[in-house]
């Protein structure tokens, strides 16, 4: 006959049986590093960025 205290130590609860959980990979949305621009300003030179064919953007030697 079998014993009952073997029997028992083979039906663990399926919690312990499981590995466990790795986090997910990544950064959360609200722990990411936010930009250093203000939005503002990104979104203007995204509108009208300078134009190289017009000499905008180029730097002035003085």
């Amino acid at each position: 006959m079998v014993d009952a205290g073997a029997a028992l130590s083979c039906l663990l609860p399926l919690w312990e049986k499981v590995a466990a959980k790795r986090p997910d990979e990544g950064v959360p949305a609200w722990q990411r590093r936010q930009s250093v621009q203000h939005p503002s300003s990104v979104l203007a030179l995204r509108a009208n960025p300078p134009s190289p064919t017009r000499g905008e953007g180029k730097a002035t030697l003085t």
